[in-house]
């Protein structure tokens, strides 16, 4: 893959994918900021800057209404190490992007109205999606209980409404100044344009933003759990669930692409062992599933899945742990471990067939060091073996290692 790579003289990284292939181009902007970096008092605020961005800047009044009217498409999301901005576009109105997006970068203009307005909007999304949602406030309780020094304690969306609805504008000049810098920056190009040009027209765009460099600041690392943790909601839900996590290797480690692997072995599909045995053979889930967080730093390794109502409890932990154990002990097929790789490999390659998740893939493989990862992971992954999915799965399937949320439907 052909890439140039620039620093500019206020230290953004730039990165230039050519494509003659594809007609669309794609500006991927990645700041380094998200939900760990919060003040624990006011939490979702990266979430809802986000919002903010689009909310108009000094000379783009209207962000999207620019982006719309020359044929593009944006969007953006937050988790809890970064946000993520992107533009798709027709290649030939680069500078109209680059405009709006240095504008924005630099000079955001953001009164009461618009603020009370994005706030507004945020808190109906943590209504909607979490506090009114059968099992919504689920991954609150388990990061609560899962986490008691690191800052994924809570996610993105925030602890509670109440955080977003004391933001004031000063907060939001502050939150601006503090992350929205150049240095603090990935930019990715990718298109059908030549790369002298687009690097010329970036640096014309955005090497005069000059704003104080950012400063992050070292995080608690979490400490090694010493005992199990469980708790049990009664809620108005419709079945028994439960929401377990194991602590987890960060994004920059070996082993979290062992645990990945090993969280496609469980549920990668209609194949995966938990959905073959758990549900299709001994019907005792409705569904069950297994994934990784995804989280830069040590994260979270989640299985989750709703009991049919005949199961009880003890059923459920019982069939549960075999299937765990099965894994510690290396009771799988050396066709099953190919067929996890190879259909990893597969997803993966698919998704960098758009545009904008290829850009947004470099940015992130930037992010955490290298952008080389993103050709990096077929390697990664082939090397993984049976040993190395034993070893992993006894360190981290350990019980004092295990939190649970255990859902009872209310009588």
């Amino acid at each position: 893959m052909k890439i140039i790579y620039q620093t500019l003289a206020n230290r953004l990284r730039v990165l230039i994918h050519p494509n003659p292939n594809t007609p669309l181009s794609c500006v991927n902007i990645l700041y380094k900021v998200g939900a760990k970096y919060e003040d624990p008092e006011k939490t979702g605020f990266a979430h809802l800057f986000e919002h903010l961005m689009f909310g108009g800047s000094k000379n783009a009044k209207e962000f999207d209404h620019y982006i719309e009217k020359i044929g593009g498409e944006s969007n953006a999301f937050t988790d809890n190490d970064h946000t993520n901005f992107y533009v798709t576009f027709p290649g030939e109105n680069l500078d109209v992007v680059l405009w709006a997006e240095s504008d924005r970068m630099n000079d955001l203009a953001i009164n009461e109205k618009k603020l009370n307005v994005q706030k507004k909007v945020v808190i109906e999304e943590f209504k909607q999606r979490y506090l009114n949602a059968p099992y919504g406030l689920a991954s609150h309780e388990l990061r609560k209980l899962a986490f008691e020094v690191h800052p994924y304690r809570w996610p993105t969306i925030g602890i509670h409404p109440s955080h977003i609805e004391r933001v004031t504008l000063e907060d939001v000049q502050s939150f601006y100044e503090k992350w929205y810098n150049p240095d603090n920056v990935i930019l990715v190009y990718g298109g059908p344009l030549d790369p002298d040009f687009v690097l010329k027209r970036i640096e014309y765009w955005l090497s005069p933003i000059q704003k104080h460099a950012t400063i992050h600041p070292t995080l608690p690392q979490e400490p090694p759990q010493q005992t199990k943790k469980q708790k049990i909601l009664q809620e108005n839900v419709p079945f028994r669930a439960i929401y377990r996590a194991y602590h987890m290797p960060g994004r920059r480690e070996f082993d979290y692409y062992v645990c990945d692997l090993i969280s496609d072995l469980f549920s990668e599909g209609r194949s995966g062992r938990l959905e073959q045995h758990l549900v299709k053979d001994q019907q005792l889930f409705s569904n069950i599933s297994a994934y990784v967080g995804g989280d830069i730093d040590p994260g979270l390794f989640y299985i989750v899945g709703e009991l049919m109502e005949s199961t009880s409890w003890e059923t459920a932990f019982s069939a549960l742990e075999a299937e765990i154990e099965a894994i510690k002990q290396g009771y799988f097929t050396d066709d099953e471990l190919t067929k996890a790789i190879h259909q990893h490999l597969l997803v993966y390659a698919s998704s960098l067939i758009s545009i904008e998740e290829k850009m947004y893939q470099l940015a992130f493989a930037e992010l955490l060091g290298d952008w080389k990862l993103i050709e990096k992971q077929k390697e990664i992954y082939q090397s993984i073996t049976r040993e190395d999915i034993m070893r992993v799965a006894q360190e981290i399937f350990r019980e004092e290692n295990c939190s649970e949320i255990l859902y009872e439907p209310k009588k």
